[in-house]
């Protein structure tokens, strides 16, 4: 009865169904319209995790329980944490603990020994962090590095944890076995114990390269 109702509207009120048609197109439009202009004004709105930030010269594990054997997973893009998924995939499995640094990359900073701020970019990194641990299941440890070198931040972090493996997304500038070879570099400025294990991984989409040190 209702779609015979309908079909007789249609065809007997011309003008109805003109008008309400055009009516719908113009909604679907500013509707379509809004949703195009609110994905790309995303990250304005987008809601940002709160964070207790601490300070400390030195990285205790015990003060920030962390267990010796952990993995660290370096990140410095929101949307390119390909790396950081396939490690906590990977912890679910595991007994171990997992670090996500950020290295803030500021000569003046380290030169006055003054605490960093926490930026928006970085509330904004460790938001998407917190998102994916949470999709895993998996507690995650975030740190802010200070540093004029972002690898001897990373190596010098891993050695104070007592890291097993360190796990880096692959650069889009330079090859892996450069990615490699410069963290080794800063590896052994801080590592004093050659016998010690250590890892290191590139990984991409399709690869899971790995370098023993």
């Amino acid at each position: 009865m209702l779609l015979a109702t309908a079909l007789v509207n249609l065809v007997t009120k011309k003008v109805a169904t003109e008008w309400g048609a055009a009516f719908t197109v113009v909604f679907f439009a500013i509707f379509w319209l809004s949703e195009r202009l609110h994905n790309r004004d995303g990250a304005a709105v987008q809601h940002l995790e709160k964070f207790n930030v601490r300070y400390t010269p030195e990285l205790e594990p015990g003060r920030i329980g962390v267990r010796p054997g952990c993995k660290v997973v370096p990140v410095r893009d929101p949307h390119n944490l390909r790396h950081l998924d396939h490690a906590l995939h990977e912890a679910e499995r595991e007994d171990v603990d997992v670090v996500v640094p950020t290295v803030k990359v500021e000569r003046e900073l380290v030169a006055t020994g003054s605490n960093p701020n926490f930026t928006p970019d970085e509330q904004a990194i460790f938001t998407a962090v917190v998102d994916l641990a949470e999709k895993h299941g998996k507690r995650v440890v975030p740190l802010v590095l200070t540093s004029n070198d972002a690898f001897f931040a990373v190596a010098r972090a891993a050695q104070e944890l007592a890291a097993r493996e360190v796990i880096f997304g692959r650069s889009g500038k330079v090859e892996p076995n450069v990615q490699a070879e410069s963290f080794a570099i800063r590896w052994g400025a801080v590592e004093v114990d050659s016998e010690r294990d250590m890892t290191v991984r590139i990984v991409a989409d399709r690869e899971d390269l790995r370098f023993a040190l």
